[in-house]
Order: C-alpha cells, then structure tokens, then sequence
C-alpha cells in the first residue's frame, strides 16, 4: 500500500449558508490523500498502473465548482467522485474554509471525511 497526497489545492468557489458566501464567494484549500495498492507502479513504473494525479485534481476541481451550503456535503461528494477511479484503498479529504463569516477572528474552517473504497 502506498499514499497519494495533492496538498494545498486552492480554488475559488461559492459554498456556504449565508447569501454574502454565495455571491462573493471565498478561498478554499483541499487535501486529499488516497492510500492505494502501488505495488504493480512501483515495478512497472507505468502511469497506467496507478492512480493519475491529474484526474484526481480534475474531480476535485469539478466537485468545488458545484456550489453546496456545507462542506460535509462537497468533501463527500470529492470522496464519491474519486473512490471511482479505486477498486480498493482509502480516501481521506479535508477542506478549508478561509476567513470564514463566523462574527470574528477566524483563520479558517475545515472538515475531514474518510471513506473506505471495495
């Protein structure tokens, strides 16, 4: 088994409860790290067999583009999106909320989901 990690992905997007969220929108940064099966890459050493990382940023940015109230809601969506291209690992997903709207200081929000694939 090994891990797959796209760190500090940064997007622009609309998700949030309140109207001021849903038209200004706000920064948010994901992390994703998926653990998979690399032992046939690790001796082939052929993007074929293994995770592509581009795809995996794809579905991320996808996934961040559909505006949703809460983040549970876009991380799960992320972890469905990307448990696709996995016939047996883990995914674990979490996003960040800069600056969020709380009524103070607040250098960000986040969630984290796990999801067990197969």
């Amino acid at each position: 088994m090994g891990t797959i990690t796209l760190k500090n992905l940064k997007f622009q997007a609309f998700h949030g409860v309140y109207e001021e969220e849903k038209l200004k929108g706000n920064t948010f940064i994901v992390d994703i790290s998926i653990k998979v099966d690399t032992s046939v890459s690790e001796k082939s050493d052929d993007l074929k067999d293994t995770l592509d990382y581009v795809e995996v940023y794809r579905r991320n940015d996808l996934e961040m583009q559909t505006p949703s109230n809460l983040l549970e809601h876009v991380a799960s969506r992320i972890n469905t999106s990307v448990s696709e291209l996995v016939e047996k690992g883990k995914i674990k997903t979490t996003i960040y909320k800069q600056k969020p709207p709380i009524g103070g200081d607040c250098d960000y929000t986040s969630v984290t989901l796990k999801t067990k694939v197969g």
